[in-house]
């Protein structure tokens, strides 16, 4: 049973692939591809994550009010901070009203975030939330002060055991506090983490894949003349909606300007998208028709070509952020991205056996738990942390080139380097060599 599956599964991807992709199918590759890349590298989805820490229900301190300051510093996980909660010791019958004020300083003294929360709409003793919507530099020193505005808070304390990861050094009416912090709660919005992403990407090809194949089963009995007539309908309508978003796009750019205020800029970035717009339709209303046979293993080598070179675009990407980030913090990261990327391009470049093999899928499985420990490791900080996380996909990517190599020794691919374009290669290696010299460090 097993094998007629299997044996079904492979005689349906062999139809779905024995002909050109076709403007329809081919569309469906490059949406899944985007919503891919929209949920990574982009990481425009994102999901809250809360740093508690707890109360013995003993130490606590106060008054804290406009004069007497009540001052905890802190290095933030991640960038945005959505609220930050403080553990208030007062009992509900010790006021009528009360207005408190909690606000987050650079330590320059610099006011980032302030919120302010009246006690009689809240239930003490508890965590009481203080909504706030800043951006911070994780790692960076930052400091808060709470206090009522007519009345006095008490705040509860805890050991730096039982603290916040991100806590520091405490402080009342200037007086430090060694070995004590506030009881507080970080709630922050950060992008999705790798396993989510992983799953969700894994859905979206699948997804693909899916609708690739009904595709092409939805035109398979279908006679070429109303397939042609269907796809033409198809690339006019989308060429049609593409035409007039770059038109929009471009009106926005140059009448809004967004993102720049400088006229040239934003000219020329107008210009692009109507030029990449120009290129998509023309490449949309001259694809070949579906109807037209060509071999399945030619169109599966034709599909892996556009992978490598996606992995080539992204490596590319990859060196555009390295050059535009500040910081070597940044710098580190994005050239362990980039090489990372270009290693998946040149192992992307081999046969089928010297890509999917034994060996590949052993040292993928084991770079999984190599990557863990390394990763905890250095797990004190977070910006070790997306360090080590980039530094463990590197060695991934390393190991499968050292296995690609391997194969490609024992197949004798070295002999097809006489055939090599130097009009071709000479730039492409002068590229990544000027890349690698740029990137020296300063």
């Amino acid at each position: 049973m097993i094998k007629n599956g299997f044996s079904k599964l492979n005689e349906l991807i062999n139809e779905s692939f024995k002909n050109r992709l076709g403007i329809i199918r081919a569309m469906i590759i490059v949406l899944g591809l985007f919503v891919i890349s929209v949920v990574w590298p982009m990481g425009k989805f994102r999901t809250a994550f809360s740093s508690e820490g707890t109360w013995d229900g003993i130490r606590f301190i106060g008054p804290g009010t406009e004069d007497s300051i009540i001052r905890q510093e802190f290095s933030p996980n991640f960038e945005h901070l959505s609220a930050l909660s403080v553990y208030i010791v007062n009992e509900p019958d010790s006021f009528d009203t009360m207005e408190t004020v909690l606000r987050v300083y650079s330590m320059s003294g610099e006011v980032l975030g302030e919120s302010r929360v009246n006690f009689e709409t809240v239930q003490v003793p508890g965590f009481v939330n203080y909504g706030l919507d800043v951006d911070l530099t994780p790692g960076e020193l930052y400091f808060y002060t709470i206090g009522g505005v007519d009345g006095e808070v008490f705040v509860a304390l805890c050991t730096e055991e039982q603290g916040n990861a991100e806590a520091g050094a405490f402080f009342y009416n200037g007086m430090h506090s060694g070995g004590t912090n506030v009881v507080a709660r970080f709630d922050y919005i950060r992008p999705w983490g790798l396993k989510r992403i992983v799953i969700v990407d894994i859905l979206i090809a699948l997804i693909t894949f899916v609708l690739y194949v009904a595709a092409g089963l939805f035109f398979k009995n279908r006679n070429s003349e109303t397939v042609k007539r269907i796809e033409k309908t198809f690339a006019k309508v989308i060429s049609a909606l593409l035409a007039l978003a770059a038109i929009a796009i471009s009106i926005v750019i140059v009448a809004l300007e967004p993102f720049e205020h400088n006229a040239m800029e934003n000219a020329v970035l107008a210009l692009s998208v109507l030029g990449a717009a120009a290129f998509l339709i023309c490449m949309i209303l001259t694809a070949p028709s579906m109807t037209e046979a060509v071999s399945s293993d030619e169109n599966i080598k034709k599909f892996g070509r556009i992978i490598s070179a996606a992995f080539l675009a992204t490596a590319i990407i990859m060196c555009c952020l390295y050059q535009n980030s500040g910081s070597d913090y940044e710098h580190g990261l994005w050239m362990n991205r980039m090489l990372v990327f270009f290693g998946l391009f040149l192992y992307s470049l081999g046969t089928s056996r010297q890509i999917f093999n034994i060996p590949a899928l052993l040292w993928s499985v084991a770079s999984v738990f190599i990557g863990r420990y390394h990763i905890s490791t250095h797990s004190d900080h977070i910006e070790h942390i997306n360090t080590a996380i980039t530094e463990a996909w590197l060695y991934w990517a390393l190991g499968l080139i050292v296995i690609g190599l391997v194969y490609r020794i024992i197949d004798k691919d070295y002999k097809k380097l006489k055939w090599i374009n130097p009009i071709i290669a000479g730039p492409f290696v002068a590229f990544w060599i000027v890349c690698c010299f740029f990137a020296r460090p300063t």
